[in-house]
C-alpha cells in the first residue's frame, strides 16, 4: 500500500511527522509532501508516486481543482482535521474527501451539517520515539521542575481568560507553577500578564518533543484547561503526550473523557476552580498515588493511544487494511 501525507513539515514536532512514522513502522510506503514547500507540482508527485491514499491535515497549499485531479486518477482521498474550527477555505477542500476524520465527537454532527456527510471520529495520539529521553539532569531539574505545570496559550482574550484565572489561583495558593507556550508580545494587551506573578512564572518559549518530556517528567502535576470542555471529547492532543511522557494529569472535567481515561485511576479531574485547588492540594504531597495514576495513565496510552494504532484504525475504516 502507498500513502501520501499532505500536511505542514515545516517543524520537526508537526504532527504530519508522527503519521508518516506510524505508517511506516506498519508496513506502509508513505511519503510525506508540504503541499507549500515542495519544487515539483503536487500533481506530478503524485502521477509518480502513484498512491492508493492521499491524506490530508488541514489542507493547506490544495484547492479545490488539484483534488478534482486526484479524484480522476481514482484514488482515496481522506482528510483528518485536527481542529474543531474549519474555515470556509477548507470546508470546500472537505466536501470533496472520500472521508473526512475529526478527533472531537462532539463536532461530528456539526461537520455533517455543514456538509460532510461522512465525518467521523478518529482521535489524535501519541509517538513515543519523538519524545523518548535518555536522562534527567540537575539542569533540567533546575529549569523546568516545578510542583505545577501549565503548556498552553495563555492571551487575554475571552477564550482564554479563564485560564489565567486558575492559574493565578494556583499562585496564590503558594505553589510552585512553571507554564510555557506562544511567546508573550510586548503588545498593549499583554503588559498586564506580563507583569503578573503568572507572567513571572512563565518558561519563555514553546515545548514540544524532548522537551516536552523533560518538563512533564519534572513537574509534580501537569494541570490541563481545555477551551470548551462542554463539547463531547474536546480534549487536546496534549492529553495523550502528557500521559504517553508519564504525567500525573490533574484537568478539567471534558464532556465523555471518562470514556477514554478512568478517572482516580489515569486521570484526575476537576469541575471547578476551588475543586482544583483541592486536588492539588490533596495529591502533591501523595507522591506515590501520583506516581501510581501516572503510570496507569502512560500504560493506557501506550496500550490503545499511539500513532501506530491511530492509522491502523483510520486504514480499517477506509477499507484499504
Amino acid at each position: 500500500m502507498r500513502v501520501i501525507i499532505a500536511t505542514d513539515l515545516g517543524a520537526e514536532w508537526k504532527g504530519g511527522h508522527f503519521i508518516i512514522k506510524a505508517l511506516r513502522d506498519i508496513g506502509v510506503t508513505a511519503m510525506g509532501v508540504d503541499p507549500l514547500h515542495i519544487d515539483s507540482p503536487l500533481q506530478s508527485v503524485v502521477e509518480e508516486f502513484k498512491p492508493d491514499l492521499i491524506l490530508l491535515t488541514k489542507g493547506r497549499g490544495i484547492d479545490p481543482e488539484t483534488v478534482e485531479f486526484f479524484k480522476k486518477g481514482k484514488i482515496t482521498l481522506a482528510m483528518w482535521y485536527p481542529d474543531y474550527i474549519l474555515p470556509e477555505s477548507t470546508l470546500r477542500i472537505a466536501r470533496k474527501m472520500d472521508f473526512f476524520f475529526t478527533p472531537v465527537e462532539g463536532m461530528v454532527p456539526v461537520f455533517r451539517e455543514m456538509g460532510l456527510k461522512n465525518a467521523a471520529v478518529l482521535p489524535q495520539g501519541f509517538e513515543p520515539s519523538f519524545f523518548a529521553l535518555d536522562a534527567i539532569t540537575d539542569e533540567d531539574w533546575r529549569i523546568y521542575g516545578s510542583d505545577v505545570t501549565f503548556i498552553g496559550t495563555l492571551e487575554p482574550t475571552e477564550l482564554y481568560r479563564f485560564r489565567s484565572e486558575r492559574l493565578n489561583r494556583i499562585i496564590k495558593e503558594g505553589y510552585i507553577l512553571k507554564w510555557w507556550g506562544r511567546y508573550l508580545s510586548r503588545k498593549l494587551k499583554n503588559i498586564k500578564l506580563r507583569m503578573s506573578p503568572l507572567g513571572k512564572s512563565y518558561g519563555g518559549r514553546e515545548v514540544y518533543l524532548k522537551e516536552f518530556a523533560k518538563v512533564v517528567r519534572t513537574s509534580k502535576i501537569f494541570v490541563a484547561l481545555d477551551v470548551i470542555p462542554h463539547v463531547r471529547k474536546c480534549v487536546s492532543v496534549r492529553l495523550y503526550m502528557a500521559l504517553g511522557c508519564g504525567a500525573f494529569y490533574l484537568c478539567q472535567h471534558v464532556e465523555g473523557i471518562e470514556e477514554i481515561f478512568v478517572p482516580d485511576e489515569e486521570i484526575v479531574t476537576f469541575s471547578t476552580e476551588d475543586e482544583m485547588i483541592d486536588k492539588i492540594r490533596y495529591y502533591l504531597p501523595r507522591e506515590d498515588i501520583r506516581k501510581k495514576i501516572a503510570l496507569k495513565g502512560q500504560e493506557r496510552v501506550l496500550k490503545e493511544h499511539t500513532y501506530q494504532i491511530r492509522v491502523q484504525q483510520l486504514l480499517n475504516t477506509i477499507g484499504l487494511l
